[in-house]
């Protein structure tokens, strides 16, 4: 049942996983779009020297070239406090466009920006994925047990629960945090992550506690330490 549940999980994990990806490539898809076309569609054109005759930000910013043309350059993801009327720059034209062109800052800060998106995207998907494996694993990986319950040669290794004398299940805790002790009519104290008892806790890999279990009487024995 256990085995079973668990591949559940384990698929209910990757599916998680695989949702999360897509939304991170569904948020960043519009300005990856829009950055790839504004490159893609402009480092072919010819690049020259344009004259900034005027700068709206409602349409862009209209240029004249050496050879009188005008052309306007519609803001892509450059800022328009970059620009001012009368300045000079080089932009790119293209001649299946006419009328339209667009500046060299604007190409070269989508460019920028698709670099970003894809490197942003590729880290995003690199650790949502590496945290998926991580819990997917511990669900079905058996770990190393951190302590061991040796028991005495005539119990034939079997604990037997020291309510009803029946033998009990052999198992382990895993802990997420330190086990703590206190003598009777003591104060609790800082019961945090640190100060539990020996092998209870662990800056390296959670523990692993040899334990047995009597279900019917919820008694679990178990060994600390080493």
């Amino acid at each position: 049942m256990d085995d079973g549940r668990n591949d559940r999980l384990r698929r209910v994990v990757w599916a998680v996983a695989t949702l999360l990806g897509l939304a991170v490539v569904l948020v960043l898809w519009v300005p990856g779009q829009r950055a790839y076309h504004c490159f893609a569609d402009w480092t072919s054109g010819q690049m020259a020297e344009a004259e900034i005759v005027s700068v709206e930000a409602a349409t862009g910013i209209e240029l004249r070239f050496e050879d009188g043309e005008l052309c306007l350059a519609p803001f892509g993801v450059s800022s328009i406090d970059e620009f001012a009327a009368g300045d000079r720059i080089e932009a790119v034209r293209r001649a299946d466009r006419p009328g339209l062109c667009e500046t060299r800052a604007t190409i070269e800060a989508a460019r920028s920006l698709l670099v970003s998106i894809a490197a942003g995207v590729v880290c995003i998907l690199l650790a949502i994925g590496l945290m998926a494996r991580v819990i997917a694993r511990s669900l079905t990986q058996v770990p190393q047990l951190t302590t061991r319950f040796e028991l005495p040669e005539e119990t034939e290794g079997t604990a037997a629960c020291p309510r009803c004398t029946k033998p009990m299940d052999e198992g382990y805790l895993p802990l997420r945090a330190a086990i703590h002790w206190r003598r009777l009519g003591a104060p609790v104290g800082a019961a945090g992550a640190f100060g539990g008892l020996r092998g209870t806790m662990s800056l390296r890999k959670p523990p692993r506690v040899h334990a047995f279990r009597c279900e019917p009487c919820e008694v679990v024995m178990f060994r600390y330490g080493a």
